[in-house]
């Protein structure tokens, strides 16, 4: 096929990312290109297209490079196109069997353009000059009689062979071995550092002269391998020039048989590499200095791990403890004072929590081991939970919290619930706390994604009317353990993550999180999340929440509890006090490992055990794998407990252990994970932990039988005595008043056994004690309410 001006190249590599690169720089050379990531096509393309040269990879599926370069070189059309192998082989026996296939050039992964480009350049020179030698000496057969044009002739063909090498850096030489002497070309005399005139010498001479020492061992064995086995060899050696320079050559030769078959003489080239060499160098310094960083930044990694779960175990072994009591007192205190102080206690030690569960989100995140579990979720639900959330501190700075939820929102979309509630906290908790006049308000909003109304774009806008932020600080915001500048950190607190941790989450659904804001005129922080699937309605049904400890009964069992912490003994064994559920207390792994040797030998042993995974000696993970071993104790589940919060912990202790807890573990923790092995009745009519906001129906299902028998004469007593003074109440509003209402309240759901009047009366009276007017206010104006379920039950 007769080609255009342009000389073409045919590029074959497996990988688009090569070709794309090489089919860029030679386009814009001027070449006209051809380019196939097929192998098994190579030959017939060559056969219809004749290209000016083939850029080959090696390693692709199929057929080889080598391979195919073989079958390109015995084919007559095609085995006067110059291949050039692309590869990252780069030893010296993979180059030896790419030219031993017939390619003219070896250039080793990563290309580097511009040099392929000089080297295409080259051998496209030296076959252009090639094919005006053949095409010469074709002439000059034909005109073999006019000696002095053939003359005319070889002289030019040597000049344009000279001016190729000088181009290529290519030098020729020849032996002639019924002398033992050797011939070099200018330009192999310059690679040689000698001069024409005394380039005549004895071959071994001038070997013994120039070749690296250490070199000569693998000169002397690749022509001893060239006259033993004939046809070519290649070899890469040193060369010492007059004046120390040392050189590294590629080096190619053939033996040359006269006409009975004895070697007369033998010719090669050599091509200075040096600079490719150095370049080569380079890389593999390159190479290994990355090596050497990556294992320091996995070092480093590791050890920020263990430095995270080291901080996550000492902090949540002490918080177990405060919070765990701090329950635990609460339950059993009935001054309201004091709770008050109790439950500051555990709000402080949540937000302890919150800070630690931060960096360790952080953490996951960067690690790119935090996953996102995705279900039906309602927005809308999420959106009233967030503002009751945040209810009782907007009351107290007596700002307005306002929530808008677009009619066009669908009710369920899949999402992440934990890390959508996540995001929002940090929003509108960021926006309360900067905000000391006006308002907050959560508004969501969106529309469809396609035609098919299968996928929606939520945006979620929280504003404020607040301090504001600079527009030079809009994205250092958002950094980590970062702040904004000139923020009392004492007066406002925070560890400088919450925004970090909800761009980065906001970005693993796919979405982006911005901010718009003025200083003195408040902010807008914009949440999208774009392309969300939508649900139908759930199947499950949400329950109640209650006490684990009301909704069951567990039946007669031990459990031991291995920690060589005694608090932490001690506050399971608070935690299970009040039930059927007696402990073993072990304080390390041998102790834990004594005891059941001695229960084996009674045949009594605990029906679960706790085990912490830290302790001194043997930790948690060497006790129960010995206990998961042993014939007699493997059947007692064993659940971990522990202060290490890192992913990798709770991944390694399910594959051992039958459960696991983390610290700081509540009781409703506690009992959930119990039920899971230990065995208990249910209990239908739960009344203790019952909330007065419950629904009418729920409420009815949980008056005794004297409160049914007596609820007529009770509700008659309200609306004769108590309505009335609700009233009077209402226009006065006296807090000593609204105490004494709440008391005499309580007194009558007692006589009555009205433990849904009971609570209400005693969440009024709680209020009273700690002169919250707001709250008092707000549980005031339910009382008509609650007489109205109350004679609905009637």
């Amino acid at each position: 096929m007769k080609k255009t001006g342009k000389e073409t190249i045919l590029i074959v590599d497996d990988r688009p990312e090569n070709l794309d690169v090489l089919v860029i720089n030679f386009d814009k050379a001027g070449f006209a290109i051809m380019a196939s990531l097929d192998s098994s096509e190579v030959v017939s393309l060559a056969e219809k297209y004749r290209p000016d040269m083939i850029l080959l990879d090696v390693l692709m599926p199929g057929t080889d490079g080598f391979e195919i370069c073989r079958q390109l070189k015995a084919k007559p059309e095609t085995s006067d196109i110059p291949v050039i192998f692309m590869t990252s082989l780069a030893d010296t026996i993979d180059k030896v069997r790419g030219f031993e296939a017939g390619g003219v050039d070896y250039i080793t992964k990563p290309l580097h353009p511009e040099e392929v480009m000089a080297r295409v350049n080259i051998h496209l020179g030296l076959r252009k000059i090639r094919i005006e030698l053949e095409e010469k000496n074709a002439r000059l057969l034909k005109k073999i009689e006019e000696h002095k044009q053939t003359e005319d002739a070889l002289r030019e063909s040597q000049k344009s062979l000279e001016h190729a090498q000088r181009i290529a850096h290519i030098g020729s030489w020849e032996i002639d071995l019924t002398g033992n002497r050797a011939k070099c070309s200018e330009e192999m005399c310059r690679i040689f550092g000698t001069d024409t005139e005394t380039s005549d010498h004895r071959f071994d001479t001038l070997m013994e002269n120039l070749v690296h020492p250490d070199d000569r061992t693998l000169f002397r064995e690749t022509y001893q391998r060239l006259f033993d086995k004939g046809g070519k060899t290649f070899a890469e050696y040193r060369i010492v020039r007059p004046d120390g320079t040392v050189l590294v050559t590629w080096n190619e030769s053939e033996i040359i048989d006269d006409e009975a078959g004895e070697p007369v003489k033998i010719v090669g080239i050599v091509q200075d590499i040096t600079e490719r060499a150095r370049a080569e160098e380079k890389l593999r310094n390159y190479a290994a200095e990355l090596e050497t960083a990556k294992q320091q930044a996995e070092s480093a990694n590791l050890a920020k791990s263990e430095f995270l779960a080291n901080m996550s175990h000492e902090i949540r072994t002490p918080m177990n403890a405060i919070l765990g009591f701090s329950e635990i007192l609460l339950s059993k205190i009935q001054d309201t004072r004091q709770k008050s102080y109790l439950k500051t206690i555990i709000s402080s030690g949540q937000s302890l929590l919150t800070i630690l569960n931060d960096v360790l989100d952080l953490s996951k995140i960067e690690a790119g081991k935090l996953d996102l579990r995705c279900e039906a979720v309602s927005v809308k639900r999420i959106s009233n939970d967030i503002r009751e959330f945040f209810l009782p501190k907007t009351r107290e700075k007596q700002i307005e919290i306002k929530i808008t939820v677009s009619r066009h929102i669908p009710e369920y979309l899949i999402l992440d619930e934990v890390r959508l509630r996540q995001i929002l906290i940090n929003l509108v908790g960021n926006a309360v706390k900067f905000t000391h006049q006006g308002e907050v308000s959560l508004s969501l909003y969106g529309d469809f994604s396609d035609e098919m109304k299968n996928r929606f774009d939520l945006t979620v806008d929280v504003s404020d009317t607040g301090v504001g932020i600079p527009e030079d600080q809009h994205d250092l915001i958002f950094e980590s353990f970062r702040q904004q500048d000139g923020h009392n950190t004492a007066k406002y607190g925070g560890s400088g993550l919450g925004l970090a941790i909800t761009r980065r989450l906001a970005e693993m659904m796919r979405g982006s999180v911005s901010v718009q804001s003025r200083v003195g005129q408040g902010s807008t922080f914009r949440l999208i999340l774009p392309n969300i699937g939508i649900a139908g309605q759930p199947d499950i049904l949400r329950e109640c929440q209650q006490s684990e400890q009301t909704l069951i009964r567990f039946d007669p069992a031990t459990v031991m509890i291995v920690d060589d912490v005694d608090y932490n003994r001690e506050l399971v064994k608070c935690y299970l006090e009040r039930t059927a559920v007696s402990v073993i207390e072990a304080s390390d792994g041998e102790n834990a490992l004594d005891l059941l040797g001695r229960k084996k030998a009674g045949m009594i042993l605990p029906d679960l055990i706790l085990m912490d995974l830290k302790m001194p000696g043997k930790d948690g993970y060497e006790i129960t794998a010995i206990i998961k071993n042993d014939e007699k104790l493997r059947h007692i589940p064993v659940i971990a407990l522990t202060a290490f919060a890192m992913r990798d912990t709770e991944e390694k202790a399910k594959l051992l252990f039958d459960g696991y807890l983390k610290k700081p573990v509540n009781n409703d923790l506690l009992i959930s994970a119990l039920k899971k092995f230990l065995s208990y009745k249910e209990i239908k009519n739960t009344v203790e932990n019952t909330s007065y906001e419950s629904s009418a129906d729920a409420q009815e299902a949980v008056f005794s039988e004297k409160s049914r028998a007596c609820l007529s004469e009770m509700t008659g007593l309200l609306d004769k005595e108590f309505v009335p003074r609700w009233e009077d109440i209402r226009e006065m509003f006296f807090i000593d008043d609204v105490e004494n209402f709440a008391w005499d309240l309580k007194q009558l759901a007692v006589k009555y056994d009205s433990p849904f009047l009971k609570c209400y009366s005693e969440k009024l009276h709680e209020q009273t004690q700690v002169n919250n007017i707001d709250e008092v206010d707000i549980i005031m104006k339910e009382f008509p309410e609650i007489v109205r379920k109350l004679r609905d039950a009637v």
